[in-house]
């Protein structure tokens, strides 16, 4: 939970912390050594030039490191980071700061350095590692759902799925002394065919593998290199010592499974272009010979960004060893081609052409290939499919709604004036009572299709997490928040499709939705978009809210139990965001909607527990801290409506 815990200090210590501008650099003084201990949240290590590295601790974990500048003026240090900051008050050897209506204490350490710390029993990896569980009673298992991840295979970068299976040994270890096996794919033409390599990996308290380093090594080194590549970006459920995460070394085969490959080269003309293969973004178009496996391939192109543009979306099929030539753009279009135009005369609606979201309704010359077309339209909770012909150089113009289905013009009910006639004066069969007209419910059919491409997108959006930690270590916020709103727009596309379920009376649809719900909003929280994953996980548990006391079994408290823990998560890491709100506001209303959100937060922490309890636990204090403050509030802004 390493990400998540940044995101909160970083928001917490910004909304109540305000640094000022402090005078001029003739007074400046300088700080050296260490400043931490148990008073304090961070752990500051001061450098020449007014250098600082600052360490992030929850729990005694580290759980983020950023270097930063520091400013002294008289009593004052003012410690500033990317997206941090924050003001000390000098007291001899400790450093003073207001945080989270407290205060952190940070007292100047010895010098650790005269005495190196001596590695316990559970430090290093031995034939007598763990032996009477002495440093976990659970081990760690690899998370399968972990997303495909790119190696480095030599000189070039290929996409690998994580494929999980049993250990089978070899040359040097016996198949019980491995905890299991990932196949890591490898050319079918290669001259040497790689024999399996045995790894030892280090896996953090918070499920990440920290470091990777061959036991075995593979008598191919390229295949050793790719393997702990590889092994550094796996995603593990965590050991568990007395209920707590812990530390653990895992011995782990990487085996290669012989696979053809070919390349596919992408040319686009015509302005600024996104290139997305198999979800992934390329780094620079055009995009020449990228290797791909044999098989399938799904090619994006998002063309004229500059211009709002449109997505292009095409399957190529790789053969063994061929290169796969796509070109988009004008070049592209120079063959016969025609135009749709989509009008919609009513409500909220969502308009797809051949897969693809319009970025706007109605859609107004939408260029594309002389031949047929699928248009599908999202109406206020129903859809409508259709196909049409395009023809070289010919608009199709098509518009939905109620009046362009063809059905008379209404008058509201509200207009309608009340008849003139007593309803005793005139037979019912001459004059039938007026019904309003209402729109077809949609069919199990439609919600079925709807849910369907709601999976698609919401298993199919892939988020680049290495350049997300790229951009994230090298200070770039501006290329990161880009990168994060491509990712969470492309999730909440899902929504619209998901609607159509929620507002069905069908509790099986209902609850597949819910389960979609609540796969997006975990996917969101993972990326550490909270923002945007908090509506999709608060709309989750107001669908598997219990019905009765007895509630609490079946595929409802499952999904119950998930979406509580995530939204747990995202509530505490947004919830800093309306506190200063209702601070700034003074608002009573405002202060018994904060609390009430507190209450629930707290509620829903308590049920997620069991998914990873010291995750909780740490929010749980975090909430505290809130939660302690609301009787403050409530007296200095007189409230009695809570």
């Amino acid at each position: 939970m390493k990400t998540r815990m940044q995101m909160w200090l970083a928001r917490v210590a910004l909304s109540l912390v305000a640094i000022a501008a402090w005078g001029t650099g003739a007074t400046a003084q300088s700080l050296s050594g260490v400043y931490g201990g148990k008073e304090c949240d961070f752990k500051l290590t001061f450098r020449p030039k007014d250098v600082v590295y600052i360490q992030f601790l929850a729990g005694g974990s580290v759980m983020q490191e950023l270097p930063g500048q520091y400013k002294v003026d008289g009593d004052r240090v003012a410690v500033t980071a990317p997206s941090w900051g924050a003001v000390f008050t000098r007291k001899g050897d400790t450093l003073v700061a207001p945080y989270l209506g407290g205060k952190t204490v940070c007292t100047k350490l010895a010098d650790v350095r005269r005495a190196p710390p001596v590695a316990g029993p559970c430090d290093q990896f031995s034939p007598a590692y763990n032996r009477g569980n002495i440093c976990f009673d659970t081990r760690p298992m690899l998370n399968v759902t972990t997303p495909p991840v790119r190696v480095h295979v030599g000189n070039e970068v290929v996409r690998e799925s994580v494929v999980v299976s049993e250990a089978k040994g070899g040359s040097g270890w016996r198949p019980d002394q491995s905890q299991g096996t990932t196949t890591l794919l490898w050319p079918a033409n290669a001259s040497v065919m790689p024999s399996p390599a045995l790894l030892l990996l280090k896996v953090s308290p918070h499920g990440e593998t920290v470091e990777a380093k061959a036991m075995f090594p593979s008598n191919v080194s390229t295949f050793t290199d790719a393997a702990v590549d590889m092994a550094k970006q796996l995603l593990w459920r965590v050991a568990l010592k007395d209920g707590k995460a812990a530390e653990a070394w895992v011995l782990w085969e990487f085996r290669a499974v012989a696979r053809a490959s070919g390349f596919i080269t992408v040319n686009v003309s015509g302005g600024p272009s996104l290139v997305y293969i198999d979800n992934e973004m390329m780094d620079a178009v055009p995009v020449i010979d990228y290797k791909v496996w044999a098989g399938p391939h799904r090619i994006m192109v998002d063309l004229n960004r500059s211009r709002g543009g449109r997505r292009l979306d095409e399957t190529v099929q790789v053969d063994s060893g061929a290169t796969v030539v796509k070109s988009y753009g004008a070049v592209a279009e120079e063959e016969a081609s025609g135009f749709i135009t989509v009008n919609v005369s009513e409500g909220p609606s969502v308009v797809y052409i051949d897969n693809q979201q319009m970025d706007t309704v109605p859609v107004i010359h939408y260029k594309v290939t002389a031949g047929t077309h699928r248009i599908h339209v999202l109406i206020r909770g129903r859809t409508v499919n259709e196909t049409v012909q395009v023809e070289s150089g010919a608009t199709v113009v098509k518009s939905y709604g109620g009046f362009a289905q063809g059905a008379p013009a209404q008058v509201p009910p509200a207009q309608v004036p009340p008849a003139q006639v007593p309803p005793a004066q005139v037979p019912p069969a001459q004059v039938p009572p007026a019904q309003p007209q209402r729109e077809a419910a949609p069919s199990s059919s439609d919600i079925s299709s709807a849910l369907l491409t709601a999976k698609g997108i919401v298993d199919g959006a892939s988020y680049d997490t290495v350049r997300a930690r790229q951009l994230r270590l090298s200070g770039d916020t501006a290329n990161l928040a880009v990168l994060r709103a491509a990712y969470a727009n492309r999730l909440d596309s899902a929504r619209t499709y998901l609607a159509m379920a929620l507002a069905s009376p069908d509790t099986a649809l209902r609850i597949n939705a819910a389960a979609i719900l609540v796969r997006g909003g975990a996917k969101l929280g993972q990326a550490n978009i909270w923002d945007h994953a908090y509506p999709w996980l608060d709309q989750t548990l107001q669908v598997v809210v219990p019905r009765t006391p007895s509630d609490t079994t079946g595929p409802r408290q499952q999904i119950r139990i998930q979406a509580s823990f995530w939204y747990g998560l995202s509530s505490v890491l947004t919830l800093n965001d309306q506190y200063r709100a209702m601070v700034n506001s003074r608002s009573c209303t405002e202060a018994k909607t904060a609390s009430e959100r507190i209450a629930r937060t707290k509620e829903a922490l308590m049920l997620g527990m069991r998914v990873h309890p010291p995750t909780v636990n740490q929010m749980l204090q975090n909430l505290g801290k809130f939660e302690a403050q609301m009787p403050r509030v409530k007296e200095t802004f007189g409230c009695d409506n809570f």
